[in-house]
């Protein structure tokens, strides 16, 4: 396998090449075993870290790294900052930041993604 690795600069991608379900399920298992959330129901915990996991794994491998850290940061956004609808409160501040960040990284990825392309067809804007 270490010959593989020289033949593909990719590193890892040129390792998974061949066959990803062997180190796929490799990271799945470790993610498991090592993330602790916590709680009275291992059962429930095990559920639920193999679902963030496979999750992970998803986006990494069908959408892309950048897919994979956008996602990262509006989920630490979303939970690590105080959110409010009260925009009278002292950490409005805090909400009118998670909202405007998600926003912009919304509208890049949707201009990215579109490639140049109009978001409406002409077709549909006649009618």
């Amino acid at each position: 396998d270490a010959a593989r690795l020289r033949r593909h600069p990719g590193g890892l991608g040129g390792f998974l090449h061949g066959r990803p379900n062997l180190p796929i399920g490799a990271f799945l298992a470790l993610g498991v075993v090592l993330s602790d959330p916590g709680g009275a129901n291992p059962y429930l915990n095990i559920a639920v870290s193999l679902l963030a996991i496979t999750t992970i794994v998803v986006l990494l491998f069908r959408f892309g790294l950048l897919t994979l850290v956008v996602a990262s940061i509006v989920h630490t956004f979303l939970t690590y900052y105080p959110l409010t609808l009260d925009l009278s409160s002292w950490y409005a501040g805090n909400t009118v930041l998670v909202a405007v960040v998600t926003a912009v990284l919304a509208a890049y990825g949707l201009r990215v993604s579109l490639a140049g392309r109009p978001i409406y067809r002409d077709a549909v804007l006649e009618t």
